[in-house]
């Protein structure tokens, strides 16, 4: 049987006694075990009060309940049940709701008075009363436990009473008010990054509903008052006046109990819809003055959270709006709120660019230098690293990407993702050691131990650069990634020259993951600190969808070869994988499309402003599928061509799965931006029904067509289980974020890669089959297509415009 603590703050000079003791029998009543704490506030503050309970109680589950307050008997019972069908750590009453609506309902104060009501899991909330506000910790309180926990919500448990003693019926000066107000805001956007959307509505209502009460009184200042002059004084209320006209000075002392701190969902979507066209017309606001005389004041701090605050506050400490300087989390990090695309995208593409350069340049060499069933040995090496290491990072590091980027305890979240990432590692090389020689004799070399390195190394670094994406720095992370693929072109090439045949490239894939772990460790601003079970818990979450997500991922870049090699044989798999990786190359603008926009779209999602999401992922379609749509036609033509002339006769074998693994690159160019939306609008369970629908098919198709057709067979299985997962992505997708496909950009595409194929056709009937002449035609027919795409106004227009907010 659950055993809930109940924390009572109580003062007698604000609560009779006999109210106390009325309370105190709503809890003895109530049809769960309650172990009741009450602290005396007199001389602390209620805040401070509920913390001493919390450090008191000593079971999983507090609830608050006000002296002046009454529950109903199955008050905690309901929110028990609530809280487990919903799986969120915090309960409240009111009408179910979603977060950002729970969030939006605080800041404008249509959701004022639930302390009585909270029901907290303290294994999930971490966050204290914030003692320095003069007002509103609860409010705030309330914010940070459900963004740390999820919300939920209970109808009708508690009755408020109003007496002439009461905290609530106490007035409080303007002055008084306006920097409660301003402490509170700045805390909220400093705790919780889903209020900043709306702190402009905030500052607009307060300082309206000080106007008007000012008004009333006849003054034009907010001269301080002594208390005697504040306990006749009429008191602020807080409603939402500036967008439904309720502002002014509340009515008298009364023993009504309003539920006016209960909205319908009328009344909430009637208030919702005026300011969101508000919230429209601040950010133009915002953008025409500028930051700094846009955004509301900041107070100093010494810390982004009770919990990681070096020392206590002093209660009544002056708020101070004169620091411009941004406060920096202690064990976390400064993430930017905004992310140039144009700028960021077009430095990852040119580094991509230079990468594939090298990268295709290297290929070329080794399937010269080593031979095609030498190539196969490498290429099966990588398949099995790129195995463990999908069960070494499980959804993870997506995870970790995820949650930092939402910009909640960014140092817990990672110290969280280190120690699962170990433990997942430990477990790992427990596995492979004892089938050591079976590994051995699949690959064709001696690679365990340096398989073992390569995982571990390879973990980490990708780690740090999925943080990095998290801080919304993706333009930093192709340095990075540059960086790493230079190392391992680099030390293969030289050990190559020294006859270590296959293992020159294993060891040189070590190399490099060594560089891009360094540079990782040395660029990333966020600093791990101890992480708490919930950050644990928050991961687990997560990853246990995109775990299975990236299982797909993998199934799809490797199981094809991983079947190959079962079936046929090494110079097979070595020619199949120089085909798929020439297909890549032409989905470079999509993948850079994905890692630069997912950040920025997770925090919009984040601040519950999808709206903004929908044209980005109108555009990444189109920037994903221009490079993708003449590759498959130029394939189509030339696919004996390239891998004939470029890497030699043995590697022709490849040529017709070469056109079907292009075909796939259509559907993939799609599935890029898809799979990014997905998670950046924390759906991975989204991910995990679209992955077991195409894992599933993927591993039948390949077992089935591989033997029976060879690399086609492969090649096909590939393709249909992708277009299956997109289908699935998209459908699901357009349920969250209204998607416009650019059909009439990508019609002109195709439009372009028609006319550059009849050109290559006519080019080839002139030009030898030589090297140098397959290298004519691909830039005589790039140049085509270029040239009719940029004749498109619109297509012109979207490539002008990337291109001077990249100078920008």
């Amino acid at each position: 049987m659950v055993t809930v603590s109940v924390v009572v703050p109580y003062s007698e000079r604000f609560t009779p006694p006999e109210m106390l003791e009325e309370a105190k029998q709503t809890v003895a009543a109530q049809t769960v075990d309650t172990d009741l704490i009450v602290v005396d506030d007199a001389d602390t503050g209620p805040a401070d009060a509920r913390n001493a309970g919390v450090e008191r109680a000593d079971t999983r589950y507090v609830a608050f309940l006000d002296a002046d307050d009454l529950w109903k008997p199955d008050k905690l019972e309901r929110q028990l049940d609530r809280m487990a069908d919903t799986d969120t750590g915090f309960c409240l009453e009111g009408e179910p709701m979603s977060l950002d609506e729970f969030v939006y309902g605080v800041m404008v104060n249509e959701l004022t008075s639930f302390t009585s009501s909270m029901l907290v899991d303290t294994e999930r909330v971490s966050a204290t009363f914030e003692s320095g506000l003069n007002r509103d910790e609860d409010r705030l309180y309330a914010l940070e436990a459900a963004t740390q926990a999820g919300v939920c919500f209970c109808p009708d448990v508690f009755v408020r009473r109003r007496h002439d003693r009461s905290m609530m019926a106490s007035g409080i000066a303007p002055d008084e008010y306006v920097a409660a107000c301003t402490e509170f805001a700045s805390l909220a956007d400093e705790r919780v990054p889903a209020a900043h959307p709306y702190l402009n509505i905030y500052y607009v209502q307060a300082f309206t509903t000080v106007g008007v009460a000012l008004r009333r009184e006849g003054s034009t200042t907010a001269p301080s008052r002594t208390s005697a002059e504040r306990s006749v004084s009429p008191r602020i209320r807080t409603r939402c006046g500036t967008c439904c006209g309720r502002s002014g000075i509340a009515p008298s002392r009364s023993g009504e109990d309003s539920d006016r701190s209960r909205p319908t969902r009328a009344r909430r979507g009637h208030s919702r819809r005026w300011c969101d066209r508000h919230r429209v017309s601040t950010r133009r606001v915002h953008r025409r003055l500028g930051p700094a005389a846009a955004d509301p004041p900041r107070r100093r701090s010494d810390g982004p959270s009770a919990r990681a605050r070096t020392g206590p506050r002093t209660p009544g400490a002056a708020v101070t709006g004169d620091d411009p300087a941004p406060v920096r989390p202690v064990g976390g990090s400064v993430i930017p709120r905004q992310l140039n695309f144009a700028r960021a995208g077009g430095l990852l593409l040119a580094l991509e660019i230079l990468g594939v350069v090298i990268g295709f340049g290297s290929t070329v060499y080794f399937a010269t230098a080593l031979g095609a069933t030498a190539l196969g040995v490498f290429f099966l090496f990588e398949a099995a690293l790129g195995t463990l290491g999908t069960f070494g990072d499980f959804g993870l590091n997506g995870a970790v990407e995820k949650r930092i980027s939402e910009g909640r305890e960014p140092g817990a979240v990672l110290g969280a993702g280190l120690f699962l990432k170990g433990v997942l590692l430990l477990g790992l090389v427990a596995v492979v050691v004892p089938f050591r020689a079976t590994i051995n004799e699949y690959v064709g070399a001696v690679v365990v131990a340096p398989l073992l390195a390569a995982l571990v190394l390879s973990q980490l670094a990708v780690l740090s650069v999925h943080v990095m994406r998290a801080e919304l720095r993706a333009d930093e992370t192709a340095i990075l990634q540059f960086l790493r693929l230079a190392t391992y072109v680099a030390v293969s090439v030289a050990l190559v020259q020294t006859g270590m045949g296959p293992l020159a490239l294993v060891y040189g894939i070590i190399a490099g993951y060594v560089v891009m772990l360094a540079g990782g460790v040395r660029r990333i601003s966020t600093v791990p600190a101890r992480p708490s079970m919930r950050h644990v818990r928050t991961l687990v979450d997560y990853a246990k969808f995109n775990g299975i997500w990236g299982l797909g991922g993998h199934a799809y870049n490797t199981l094809d070869i991983l079947v190959i090699g079962l079936f046929l044989t090494s110079a097979d798999v070595a020619a199949y994988e120089l085909a798929w990786r020439v297909t890549l190359m032409t989905g470079i603008v999509g993948g850079v499309v994905a890692n630069t926009v997912f950040a920025q779209m997770s925090v919009w999602d984040a601040a519950g402003e999808r709206d903004r999401i929908a044209p980005t992922v109108r555009d990444g379609l189109l920037a994903s599928l221009v490079l993708v749509v003449p590759s498959f036609v130029g394939v189509a033509l030339l696919s004996e061509e390239i891998l004939g002339l470029v890497f030699g006769p043995e590697f022709v074998i490849a040529a017709a799965a070469f056109v079907v693994l292009m075909g796939e690159k259509l559907v993939a160019a799609v599935n890029n931006v898809f799979d990014a939306t997905v998670r950046a609008v924390d759906r991975p369970d989204i991910g995990a029904y679209a992955t077991v629908a195409s894992l599933a098919l993927n591993i039948v198709l390949n077992l089935v067509l591989v033997p029976e057709y060879g690399l086609v067979g492969a090649g096909f299985a590939t393709g249909l289980s992708m277009a299956i997962n997109t289908v699935v992505l998209g459908g699901f997708l357009r349920r969250l974020v209204p998607i416009e496909f650019p059909v009439r950009e990508v019609g002109w595409c195709v439009v372009a890669a028609g006319v550059m194929g009849a050109t290559v056709v006519a080019a080839g009937t002139v030009l030898p089959s030589t090297l140098p002449g397959l290298v004519g035609i691909i830039l005589l027919g790039g140049a085509v297509y270029g040239g009719v795409v940029f004749a498109v106004p619109s297509l012109r227009g979207k490539f002008v415009a990337a291109a001077r907010q990249f100078g920008g």
